[in-house]
């Protein structure tokens, strides 16, 4: 208690309604520690050596109710959290504060730890383990949630994930910053298509109105082969009568979080090139000009589907790249004609050609509709497809599907596409440490299936969720973890088997695609799960996805 004094902190102890000066009688028993108008700033230092630190500090409160906890993660001697849990009394549930008592110098060895829970048992524990080295007296209480626990969290990577994962845990009261490799933060890719999850969870960020006024809605989702056998058909409305798929201009999704990113309050770092991550229980990022930032209380790595900083961690990590990729165009919908659906042309498994509504472009010259054009081709075909030009390309697009001549015929240069490439992305654990891995830097797929955006979103909601539920950071990943590992493992699974269908050197696979794929999707058990997995909904083994509260 000395030493808080010593270092300017003004703080009583309140018992039965009166507070007891520092250098006064501490009483036993049930008591508060409170203090006044105390600006206890994050990793402030309230001792002259670092065994002990001031950690988490809740901001905000004046003289009421806090618990402390000894957290044994930073130092040998433990870190001490500072929570506002409510004022203490007797335990009725498990929302409810426990009782308090308070821990003395002297008699951290005797006080009593009956109504306290385990957790508390543990924690008192520990104190007892740091007495002798600090004149700290404080009091435990039954454990809350992590509510009023003012984290510090570094976000690599200013992307889907990154973004939206900063405004989910900003709006929590968490001090967030944001580490962004390029010196201008922009988007990367063209179209996207955003299912009713994803739409849920842009919701849940305050930002889905905004999206909407830019986007287009999709209906249908509709493939054939170029010899107009039907091999998908899946309507969103007989998943929901509200429901429909958004497809938009990635650029708008990004504008959109980055505007919520300013308005939450969280901090951005551009030019921060992230190549190490040190110490996971105390995590510092490392840029690749020397330049270091932490230590944090959780790393969220958000880096993208090509992210190496993944395989720095103790976690086994399998992330091929695929051999197919695709080139991707936005083009004018002039005539609107490919409007409310996303529409697919297949030809065994080699050739596959799409047109997806996206809405309005920011910047664009026309000031109507646009759709994404792509084109399935295989990386090492790129450099070949280049050299033959745009003629030879918009010929080989209009052989195999000639009602596409309204938006074909607006390509007039091979470097209005862009390749895009894909990887399948396998973590046996995506965390180590308070260090966690989400979005496709964590579970990347193809876009066959349109999820990527989708998952990257509910990940971040769902992030904040078990930081909510959960007292401490590791409890509260292992507790995403839970949560996720259903929804994620299915996609993962559902993508690795659906994509070589459309895109791989096997023509076997093509042939049962065009044979099962058509009569699957109008019987009605299978028809339910090709509808909720389009969705964005479906788990594993079985089950649908609950947006997180």
């Amino acid at each position: 208690m000395e030493l808080l004094h010593q270092r300017g902190f003004n703080i009583s102890f309140i018992c039965d309604g009166k507070a007891v000066p520092p250098n006064g009688a501490r009483p036993r028993g049930i008591s508060q520690f409170a203090r006044n108008h105390v600006d206890m700033k994050l990793r402030h230092q309230i001792a002259q050596r670092s065994d002990i630190d001031l950690h988490r500090a809740c901001d905000g409160f004046e003289a009421k109710a806090c618990a402390v906890d000894l957290l044994d993660q930073h130092h040998p001697f433990g870190v001490l959290q500072v929570v506002d849990f409510g004022q203490p009394g007797p335990a009725r549930d498990k929302d409810e504060p426990g009782v308090t008592r308070v821990v003395h110098q002297q008699d951290a060895r005797q006080c009593p730890i009956r109504d306290m829970g385990g957790v508390c048992g543990k924690t008192l524990m520990q104190l007892k383990r740091i007495h002798r080295h600090s004149s700290f007296v404080g009091i435990i209480t039954r454990a809350r949630a992590l509510r009023g626990i003012r984290l510090r969290i570094g976000i690599i990577g200013c992307g889907i994930a990154g973004q939206a994962a900063a405004i989910a845990l900003a709006r929590d009261g968490h001090d967030v910053t944001v580490f962004e490799r390029f010196a201008e933060a922009k988007p990367v890719g063209a179209g996207l298509l955003l299912q009713p999850s994803g739409q849920l969870a842009l919701e849940r960020l305050g930002i889905l109105d905004r999206v909407k006024q830019w986007g287009a809605p999709v209906k249908r989702l509709y493939g054939r082969t170029t010899g107009g056998r039907t091999i998908m058909d899946l309507r969103y409305v007989k998943f929901d009568k509200q429901a429909q798929g958004l497809g938009l201009h990635r650029a708008v999704l990004f504008q959109a979080l980055q505007d919520g990113l300013a308005a939450s309050g969280a901090k951005l770092v551009l030019g921060f090139d992230v190549t190490k991550i040190k110490d996971v229980n105390a995590p510092r990022v490392i840029a690749r000009d020397g330049r270091a930032e932490g230590p944090f209380d959780l790393v969220v790595n958000c880096a993208g589907t090509h992210d190496n900083l993944r395989k720095s961690l103790n976690v086994r990590v399998d992330d091929p790249v695929y051999p197919w990729g695709c080139l991707w165009a936005i083009l004018p919908d002039r005539t609107d004609a490919f409007q409310e659906e996303l529409r697919q042309v297949c030809e065994s498994t080699q050739i596959m050609i799409g047109i997806l509504p996206i809405g309005r472009v920011p910047d664009g010259a026309h000031d109507g509709n646009h759709v994404a054009l792509f084109w399935s081709l295989l990386h090492k075909q790129y450099g070949a497809q280049r050299k033959i030009g745009i003629d030879a390309l918009r010929s080989r697009i209009l052989h195999y599907w000639p009602e596409a001549k309204p938006v074909v015929d607006q390509l007039h240069d091979i470097n209005q596409f862009s390749l895009a490439t894909y990887r399948d992305v396998r973590m046996k654990t995506w965390r180590e440490g308070h260090v966690l891995v989400i979005g496709d830097a964590a579970h990347g797929t193809s876009p066959q299936l349109g999820q990527g955006a989708n998952l990257a979103l509910i990940d971040a909601i769902t992030l904040a969720s078990a930081l909510r539920q959960k007292r401490d950071v590791e409890s509260a990943l292992i507790t995403y973890e839970r949560m996720r590992r259903p929804h994620l493992r299915y996609y993962q699974w559902a993508s690795h088997r659906v994509t070589p269908m459309f895109q791989s050197n096997s023509r076997v696979l093509g042939w049962l695609r065009d044979i099962f794929f058509g009569p699957m999707a109008k019987t009605p058990g299978i028809a339910r799960i090709m509808r909720n997995t389009l969705a964005g909904v479906r788990k594993s083994p079985m089950g649908l996805w609950k947006a997180p509260d």
